[in-house]
């Protein structure tokens, strides 16, 4: 016995970026503004049912070096996400929650154009001409 379609249409579901993709696009963005010499790598650190990405600025010329910037966690729906944007001494880690992608996008500005991001950006780029 055959069994038909049971699935619906399935044409008209509605697009959407996930939030890796975004991470991965902010990536590229930043090797093509640094002429290569840093990368944005995004890690999959999922676990279970949550998806789990890490944000690295990695560092070709200094043995891939990593610096975790942030990680975005969010289940099968996506949104709300809870974005976590690394801590040092002086500055804690941010818990940021994202009810939809441009909430996403916005925290993703303010964390990635951050005077902690741009030093961090600079020490490696500043390391790399020493060596």
């Amino acid at each position: 016995m055959s069994t038909s379609d049971l699935w619906g249409d399935l044409t008209g579901l509605e697009t959407v970026t996930s939030p890796r993709e975004v991470l991965e696009e902010q990536g590229a963005i930043l090797a093509k503004k640094t002429h290569g010499k840093l990368r944005g790598d995004v890690r999959d650190l999922t676990q279970a049912d949550t998806f789990i990405y890490a944000l690295d600025i990695v560092a070709p010329g200094l043995n891939d070096y990593r610096y975790t910037v942030l990680t975005v966690r969010h289940g099968i729906t996506m949104y709300p996400l809870l974005m976590l944007s690394g801590s040092d001494d002086a500055i804690p880690q941010a818990r940021i929650k994202c009810d939809d992608e441009q909430e996403l996008i916005d925290a993703l500005s303010r964390v990635l154009g951050s005077s902690k991001t741009k030093r961090a950006i600079a020490s490696l780029l500043a390391q790399m001409r020493a060596g």
